[in-house]
């Protein structure tokens, strides 16, 4: 069990140490009743416990099948340190899109908390943190064929930059961001994505330079344009691949305070029209990237993530205290684990992400080291030695984020006069 995440497992896995000795169980057992069982070192001396109850092993085999792949395998997905447009009247509706689907979720509503502005439809914002919870408890007895429609959540902490200005002839806002007026007292707030079609490309959260590809200013009725049929806000089409690709001709175009949208006619339907915002769609023959495909801007460089990924993988092969957290956890093992985590991290995961370009901020990367630690505290009683095992491993793996000093090319000349000590 990498240790990772959970702390996981704790300790457990066998295969955490070259000794051929039982595994150790990082969280105890737990009695129906819920008290636990005192905690000992290995399970051969674990006094005998009750079965767990069709209830406890039904909520496991139900967490199990929460979506986690759609965070791990996501680069395009918002990192801490990128700047996103929020769109408010966007959120709006992806609220209630999604509140028809009958997921149980936090529903943030910034625009209801206080300090928000009325003319706050638009704002240039800072990621600054990134949280992860499941979607939903044992207590909601969600059943184990639903729980597969079901991802972990992603909360997003942002801060606000700078907001529009907008032009009072057209009602639109002025481009590029560069452009927008600076919001003097700082405003955070917390937004949620979720699994699936609906975080993929959501149309409230857009990263900045994919927000500028396509302004309102620039679209018009009669246009041809293009834009994956995963994009959020576009009905089920029968018939066509989940990646396909769909062309269609603009019929009208409006603007709400400054935010464009667009109706779309079909080319292989007629019969379809959907409502999207600007930046979901791309003009056909312009020479902007396709939203989707844009290239996202990075301030980690390939050099650096490779050395990073060199340094985190060294720590595993030879530290002890990384011999639990340098894989993934075993599920088979930890049957309880996915629910209680809600979303496992381990080195190699870290590692393999840096080799892939993955990152895009050092932060992110701290981030996912944090996890690491965070998990296993989640797993773990407080109590439990992994817990501690885990921080000296944290400490570890950020000191590897660190710039290496780099030697001098050359050696002192010989002519070079030696300093002088003193006192």
């Amino acid at each position: 069990n990498n240790a990772n995440s959970s702390g996981s497992s704790s300790t457990a896995r066998a295969s955490s140490g070259a000794l051929n000795r039982p595994a150790r169980r990082g969280r105890p057992r737990q009695h129906e009743d819920g008290n636990f069982v005192p905690s000992t070192s290995r399970i051969s001396t674990l006094p005998a416990t009750p079965s767990p109850s069709n209830a406890t092993i039904n909520w496991w085999q139900t967490a199990a099948k929460i979506d986690r792949s759609w965070i791990l395998n996501n680069a395009r997905l918002p990192q801490i340190g990128d700047k996103m447009v929020y769109c408010m009247h966007a959120h709006i509706a992806y609220l209630k899109k999604i509140g028809e689907k009958e997921i149980i979720f936090y529903q943030e509503r910034p625009w209801t908390t206080k300090g928000w502005l009325p003319d706050w439809d638009c704002l240039l914002c800072n990621i600054v943190s990134i949280k992860y919870e499941l979607p939903f408890k044992a207590e909601h007895k969600v059943s184990l064929n639903a729980a597969k429609n079901y991802g972990t959540l992603i909360k997003y902490k942002l801060v606000a930059i700078c907001q529009p200005s907008l032009n009072e002839a057209t009602g639109a806002f002025f481009n590029p961001t560069s452009t927008w007026t600076n919001i003097r007292k700082k405003y955070s707030f917390e937004v949620v994505l979720h699994q699936g079609k609906d975080a993929l490309l959501p149309e409230f959260l857009i990263h900045e330079a994919v927000f500028e590809t396509n302004p309102p200013a620039n679209l018009r009725p009669g246009m041809r344009v293009f834009c994956p049929l995963m994009t959020h806000g576009i009905e089920a089409q029968p018939g066509l691949p989940d990646d396909a690709l769909l062309n269609g001709i603009i019929q009208d175009v409006s603007s709400l305070r400054g935010v464009g949208r667009i109706r779309i006619q079909w080319e292989h339907n007629p019969a379809s029209i959907s409502e999207l915002y600007p930046w979901q769609v791309h003009v056909h023959g312009s020479p902007n990237r396709p939203p989707f495909l844009y290239e996202l801007k990075s301030n980690v460089t390939k050099e650096v993530s490779n050395s990073i990924a060199m340094r985190l993988d060294n720590i595993a092969k030879t530290k002890p205290c990384a011999s639990a957290f340098k894989s993934p956890v075993d599920f088979k093992v930890f049957k309880d684990y996915l629910s209680i985590v809600p979303l496992p991290m381990d080195l190699r995961t870290i590692t393999n992400r840096c080799r892939t370009g993955f990152y895009r901020s050092i932060d992110q990367i701290k981030l996912d080291l944090d996890l690491i630690r965070v998990d296993c505290h989640l797993y773990n009683p407080p109590a439990h030695t992994i817990n501690k095992t885990v921080e000296n491993l944290y400490k570890l793996t950020v000191q590897a984020l660190k710039p290496t000093k780099r030697k001098a090319n050359a050696a002192p000349s010989h002519n070079t006069p030696k300093k002088q000590k003193t006192c």
